[in-house]
C-alpha cells in the first residue's frame, strides 16, 4: 500500500547499534510527547538525535510509524506522499485525498493540503500513535513548517509527532511552544553527562580508564555522542588508550577530525578504497555495488564486506531488515568525501554516479536516480 514514488529505506526505522546505553533522563522527557502533539529534538550532527528517537520508539507501546526525510521532501506534494505511505504502514489506505492531489496538476493552495491532511487524520480514531520525520532540516520549507503547525493545533487528532533535525524549525511552531504543546530536546540535553560517558565506555569498549581520564574525555568531547563512538572505535586498536585521549582536541571540529583520522587510517587498504568509492552515494546496496563498480567481487562478497564494516560499527547504518541497503552516518560520510576527491578524479567519481542512476532507473527507482542527474546537471539520463 507504498506509493511507488516512496523507496519502503525511507520508511525502516535504523535499528539502534549494540553499545548504546538507554539515556533514562532523555527517554522520560520524551515520554512527556504521548501527553503533547510533538517533540522536537534539535542539535548537530553526531548528538544522537536518531539513536535517542529508535531507542525510545523500541520501548514505546504505541502503534509508530517513521519516515526519513532527503532533500527531495523540499516540495509540499513529495512531503505528503512520504508522509501518507509511512502512515500507512499503519493504516493502510489512509489519506487516499491525499495522494489524489499529489497526483493532479497546478498549483494547489496550502490551505487545500492542511484541511485535507486533517480530515483524513480525523478519520484514524483509535489510540494515539506516533509518527517520527527524521533529518527534518533537509525540507527547509515555511509552508511545511506552518502546515505541521497548524495540523498539530488540532485538538481532535491522535497523531503525535517527533521531529529531529539539526536546526529548530521556524517560528510557524512558536505558537505551539507558547500553548506549552511541545516538548523540546536541545543540544545540552543531548550531551552525555559524566556518569552517562562512563557507562557507554564501560559498555563499549573492554578498556579500564581512571576516573581522571574519563573526565577529561568528557571534558575534550563535551558531551557529543559521535566523538565518544569514535574514541571507542580507537580505543579498541590502541596500546596506550589513556595517550590518545590526552591528544584529543578540545573542541567538536578538532575532536571529529581527530579521531576520523584515527579511525580510518586504523582500517585496512581494501577497507579504506571500499569505504572512499561507496562514499558518492547517500545509499547502496551490494547489487549496485556490483554493477556501479564492475566488481571482481561477487555480490555475496560484495555483502560480506558491506556487513563486516557494519560489525566493526564503521558507521555504516542498515537500512531495512534484510541489511539490503545501508548509508553512512551523515558525518562520517562527509569526512570520506572530503578525502574521495584526493583519491579519485572527478571524473571516476561521476562516473560512479551516473552508473549508479542507471542502475535505480533500471530498477524502476527513478525517483533516486534523478538525484544523481541533478547534480551531475546531466538532464538527458
Amino acid at each position: 500500500d507504498v506509493p511507488p514514488s516512496v523507496p519502503r529505506t525511507k520508511l525502516q526505522r535504523p535499528r539502534v547499534a549494540t553499545g548504546w546505553i538507554p539515556r533514562l533522563r532523555l527517554m522520560e522527557r520524551l515520554d512527556q510527547v504521548l501527553r503533547k502533539p510533538v517533540a522536537l529534538i534539535s542539535a548537530p550532527a553526531g548528538f544522537g538525535k536518531t539513536i535517542l528517537i529508535s531507542q525510545w520508539l523500541d520501548s514505546c507501546k504505541l502503534p509508530n510509524a517513521w519516515l526519513q526525510l532527503d532533500e527531495g521532501d523540499h516540495e509540499i506534494p513529495g512531503f505528503m506522499m512520504g508522509l501518507t505511505a509511512a502512515l500507512r504502514q499503519l493504516f493502510p489506505g489512509c489519506l487516499q485525498r491525499i495522494v489524489d492531489l499529489t497526483l493532479g496538476s497546478g498549483t494547489i493552495p496550502i490551505s487545500v493540503w492542511k484541511n485535507a491532511l486533517i480530515d483524513g487524520l480525523e478519520l484514524l480514531e483509535g489510540e494515539p500513535f506516533i509518527l517520527a520525520l527524521d533529518d527534518y532540516h533537509l525540507v527547509s520549507n515555511p509552508s511545511i513548517d506552518l502546515l505541521l503547525a497548524d495540523v498539530l493545533s488540532s485538538e481532535t487528532l491522535s497523531l503525535h509527532l517527533i521531529i529531529s533535525a539539526r536546526r529548530s524549525p521556524s517560528l510557524s511552531f512558536s505558537r505551539l511552544r507558547v500553548q506549552g504543546k511541545v516538548v523540546e530536546v536541545s543540544t545540552a540535553d543531548l550531551r552525555f553527562t559524566a556518569s552517562e560517558t562512563l557507562a557507554y565506555v564501560n559498555q563499549a569498549v573492554d578498556v579500564t580508564l581512571s576516573a581522571e581520564a574519563v573526565d577529561q574525555l568528557q571534558d575534550k568531547t563535551e558531551g557529543w555522542a559521535a566523538g565518544l563512538a569514535l574514541v571507542a572505535i580507537s580505543l579498541r586498536e590502541e596500546a596506550q588508550p589513556e595517550k590518545l585521549i590526552t591528544h584529543l582536541g578540545g573542541a567538536d571540529r578538532g575532536v571529529s577530525d581527530y579521531l576520523l583520522n584515527q579511525v580510518f587510517h586504523n582500517q585496512p587498504v581494501e577497507i579504506r578504497e571500499f569505504l572512499l568509492k561507496t562514499a558518492s552515494f547517500s545509499k547502496f546496496c551490494a547489487a549496485m555495488l556490483f554493477d556501479v563498480f564492475d566488481s571482481k567481487q561477487s555480490e555475496g562478497e560484495l555483502q560480506a564486506l558491506l556487513e563486516r564494516i557494519e560489525a566493526a560499527q564503521l558507521f555504516l547504518i542498515h537500512l531495512d531488515d534484510h541489511r539490503a541497503w545501508f548509508r553512512y552516518h551523515h558525518l562520517f560520510r562527509e569526512m570520506l568525501l572530503a578525502r574521495q576527491r584526493s583519491h579519485f578524479s572527478p571524473e571516476q567519481i561521476e562516473g560512479y554516479q551516473l552508473r549508479a542512476a542507471d542502475w535505480l532507473i533500471h530498477q524502476g527507482q527513478k525517483d533516486e536516480a534523478l538525484g544523481y542527474l541533478v547534480a551531475l546537471q546531466d538532464w538527458t539520463g
